[in-house]
């Protein structure tokens, strides 16, 4: 009975460990969690742009990784993000980051979302870059959940996606 306990309990906590250690990973559960409080949602995650607009490959894995880990909360429905890029691509819509209510009212109205999630990336010293991620109602533009950490530039020194 103890053995079955232990490796209970040792499962449990090496999977808090593993989210724990994935910091993308913890700033989506927590906008999962605002989005969550305003009922049944379709979300739309937008690339999530470096500060100055320089180009990398971190804009696309980020808004990637984090449309991923939304998905997979099953109280949220998250659009497909090449379905994302194609329609605003038709509309001549861009996915800047920059968000005011009347460009998420036409954005959420496009795309058939309750809510979108953007922000941005700061590439700090040491590899590091800070992700500043946002939930937007898409009616208003209105921040109803917000979060923030440190990832490391991963992204740096490999070949481009050419995205």
């Amino acid at each position: 009975m103890r053995r079955g306990s232990f490796f209970v309990s040792l499962l449990f906590f090496s999977t808090l460990l593993w989210a724990a250690a994935d910091p993308l990973k913890r700033v989506a559960k927590e906008l999962a969690d605002d989005i969550s409080r305003h009922g049944p949602t379709r979300v739309a995650v937008l690339a999530v742009p470096h500060h100055d607009n320089h180009y990398s490959d971190g804009p696309f894995l980020v808004s990637e990784q984090m449309a991923t880990y939304l998905a997979m909360d099953k109280r949220l429905k998250v659009i497909e993000r090449n379905h994302i890029v194609q329609i605003l691509g038709e509309l001549r819509l861009s996915e800047t980051g920059l968000m005011d209510p009347k460009s998420a009212r036409r954005i959420g109205e496009v795309l058939g979302a309750d809510v979108i999630v953007t922000g941005t990336l700061i590439d700090l010293d040491n590899q590091k870059t800070e992700l500043n991620a946002r939930a937007l109602l898409s009616g208003s533009g209105r921040i109803i959940g917000a979060s923030r950490t440190l990832l490391d530039r991963s992204w740096e020194g490999r070949p481009t996606l050419g995205w």
